[in-house]
């Protein structure tokens, strides 16, 4: 008999890894798509990162953030951005982030995405 994959969700947010039951990681950009269109409703920006290739896409949903880091590469001839990849955090208690060491973070994601993470609530 097979096994059923059950999404692993958190009331409407899809994620992958938890971390300390209040910060979640979505690698899956499929799940990171659904996560975006369930969450289009709430208040966001977008803040590049100057000098390096990355953005951030942030949705505040009441007490709880929603961080997309997306990596860029310029196209030239086109003059247009292209996505490489995308990582996604559910932050939903920010004292969290007091106990989150780099290390928390670089056993599932790269190291550059770990410190805008840690760096943007700094």
């Amino acid at each position: 008999m097979k096994k059923i994959h059950k999404e692993q969700s958190l009331e409407n947010y899809l994620f992958d890894i938890n971390i300390f039951d209040n910060i979640y990681i979505t690698l899956n950009q499929n799940k990171i798509d659904i996560n975006g269109e369930n969450n289009k409703q709430y208040t966001y920006d977008v803040i590049e990162i100057k000098d390096t290739k990355y953005y951030i896409i942030i949705y505040a949903v009441g007490k709880d953030t929603i961080l997309t880091i997306v990596e860029q590469e310029t196209i030239i001839e086109n003059i247009e951005y292209k996505t490489i990849s995308e990582t996604q955090f559910l932050i939903k208690s920010k004292k969290e982030l007091n106990n989150l060491k780099i290390d928390d973070l670089t056993k599932h994601i790269d190291f550059q995405v770990a410190n805008l993470v840690i760096g943007y609530f700094n």
